[in-house]
């Protein structure tokens, strides 16, 4: 896989990491450990920031073609339910705002995918594919 411009932005709370990266044309926002009332205030900053360096969908109909922003929940759990949604609610917002595409990838048997089903956000935010590897599938392609 090759990063074009890669562009830390790892912000540590407790047992929170959020790394950003692009990768091709899309904006990778990997989040690892717990999700608590300050952590998802940090994810509500890394996600406003991701979707700034996303590219600008031309029309609404590149928007289901074109994956430009995704973030990686699997490696997360979650101690402040509320404070996830809002700062997924407030990137849903921005996306749409911005006309950009927003994924999200979760373990479906996580306890994270509760509160996004309970909040029909999982309606929103469609996810990804990943490769044959695992790894996340984007429109430029992860490389072997």
């Amino acid at each position: 896989m090759h990063d074009r411009g890669h562009k830390p932005s790892d912000n540590v709370d407790n047992a929170l990491i959020i790394t950003t990266r692009i990768d091709g044309d899309a904006v990778l926002v990997g989040v690892l450990g717990e999700i608590g009332p300050i952590g998802a205030r940090h994810l509500l900053v890394a996600l406003g920031a991701a979707l700034k360096h996303a590219p600008v969908q031309q029309s609404a109909l590149q928007q289901s073609a074109e994956c430009p922003v995704v973030i990686d929940l699997t490696e997360v759990t979650v101690s402040d339910a509320e404070g996830l949604l809002s700062a997924l609610v407030g990137a849903v917002n921005e996306a749409q705002d911005r006309r950009t595409s927003l994924r999200l990838v979760v373990d479906e048997h996580r306890p994270v995918v509760r509160p996004i089903q309970i909040s029909g956000l999982d309606r929103f935010i469609m996810r990804p594919a990943r490769n044959r590897r695992g790894r996340l599938a984007t429109r430029g392609g992860a490389g072997p």
